[in-house]
């Protein structure tokens, strides 16, 4: 039996499309709100649940992979035009109209399944291969269950012969089914047009240095790790902690930022691992850790880190980049002491590929007082500056090795590499518009 495109819709079926209408208009309106909190996090100066690493939740891994983002727009932007278009099918058949020529309900049939396996591909694709699970998207997941269960209603069918009919998907081939395939397409695509357009219109008018500019009494204690001139005009001092996926991020864009500078601009790395370590060895007591740093063992690396720069400064930047890269490889727990000892003998360290824990760096982590000095100190200013999630840059002016720490410009979370390029430019001096007159 097949779902007849004349069918006249039941009392019952139109109050199941009135939930799912509901239920889908929601979802639009959550994944244009995580849109738009997604564009904050890129392209503006303060923080949220998208762009810090916090102990509210971590969901750097999923909304800096590729697939979070579709031509260069977050892909809750794509969420948001299906959701329109399921609203429209679900209110064509709760008000038991034929917009979409008569096979409403195959498309609300149709609709349901795709969100669901949808949903069902982007939290495992998080799980397997980001290792991790953003709380926030699961407000999407939810919806997606509930409104796959009232598309099931809507369409007045049993389930087993919705899944076959949809299966088949003869329908489509029909003149009704294309007609109404191009409808909702093109109404789908008007969707994530627009807000693609408005998208890049708020990218390429952000001002970062809008509302940024801070006073700070001081700046981080000494930098473990920096890359750039001696003398730069310009110093970016990032506050960061080993396990925070933003702050590896930020770490590749700065780098970029810095080799296209011709020295002008140097950027300085201070460790403030979310965790207070065995025997409290990065924080005081009282320190409220965070999970994911505490799992991935963020301190011990942060003590092998300042242990290394302590120890040949020079290779330091080549440890904290493989530090960076077994976020990349490695399922969580990202730093246990085998494998940033390996990472230190890759790096050039002084550590004894038989015994790494009786090397000079294996000492060092566990005995070295100085170190367990310079990471309470970084803690300390990171407490007194307020900061409870990574990354936080201050930016800063120089002339002649005086920095204006009155007038410096501060940044909280990870941002999008041109809005640091945008900010690197107006610090320095730089045009503020392109050629064609937009904005770097």
């Amino acid at each position: 039996m097949h779902l007849r495109p004349d069918y006249r819709t039941t009392a019952r079926q139109r109050r199941w499309a009135g939930l799912a209408a509901a239920v889908s208009a929601i979802g639009a309106l959550v994944a244009a709100l995580l849109t738009w909190v997604k564009f904050g996090s890129d392209f503006r100066c303060d923080v949220d649940f998208l762009s810090g690493c916090s102990r509210f939740g971590d969901c750097s891994r999923v909304f800096a992979s590729g697939p979070s983002s579709f031509f260069e727009v977050p892909v809750t932007a794509a969420a948001t035009a299906f959701y329109v278009v399921a609203t429209a099918v679900q209110l064509s058949i709760a008000f038991d109209r034929r917009w979409f020529y008569g096979v409403e309900r195959e498309l609300a049939g149709l609709s349901g399944w795709v969100t669901l396996y949808a949903s069902i591909a982007m939290a495992a694709y998080a799980g397997v291969v980001l290792h991790t699970f953003c709380i926030y998207c699961s407000s999407l997941y939810l919806i997606s269950i509930v409104y796959c269960a009232a598309a099931h209603g809507s369409t007045g069918t049993r389930l087993a012969e919705m899944l076959m009919h949809i299966g088949r998907l003869r329908w489509l081939g029909t003149g009704r089914g294309m007609r109404a395939g191009v409808l909702a397409t093109a109404l789908g695509m008007t969707s994530w047009s627009a807000e693609a357009f408005v998208y890049d219109v708020g990218r390429r008018t952000a001002n970062p240095g809008e509302a940024c500019t801070v006073d700070i009494t001081d700046i981080p204690p000494p930098a473990l790790v920096s890359l750039g001139g001696e003398n730069a005009d310009v110093v970016f001092h990032e506050v960061i902690d080993l396990a925070c996926g933003h702050c590896r991020d930020q770490w590749q864009e700065l780098h970029e930022i810095v080799g296209n500078s011709a020295g002008r601009v140097r950027v300085e790395y201070h460790l403030f691992p979310r965790e207070p370590g065995d025997q409290y060895r990065c924080a005081p007591r009282g320190f409220e850790p965070d999970a994911s740093s505490q799992l991935n063992q963020s301190c011990y690396a942060g003590l092998a880190l300042a242990c290394a720069a302590k120890t040949d400064p020079k290779r330091a930047n080549r440890f904290l980049e493989l530090l960076f890269q077994l976020q990349e490889r490695r399922a969580p727990p990202f730093f246990e002491p085998a494998h940033v000892l390996r990472a230190a003998l890759e790096a050039g360290l002084p550590v004894s590929a038989d015994n790494p824990a009786s090397s000079d760096l294996g000492r060092c982590i566990e005995s070295d007082e100085e170190v367990f000095t310079l990471m309470y100190r970084t803690v300390k200013f990171a407490m007194d500056q307020g900061i409870r999630s990574t990354p936080r840059l201050y930016a800063v002016r120089c002339t002649g090795g005086a920095c204006d720490t009155a007038h410096a410009i501060q940044v909280q979370g990870a941002k999008h590499e041109r809005f640091l390029e945008s900010l690197a430019a107006r610090m320095l001096g730089g045009p503020t518009t392109n050629a064609d007159g937009s904005r770097p």
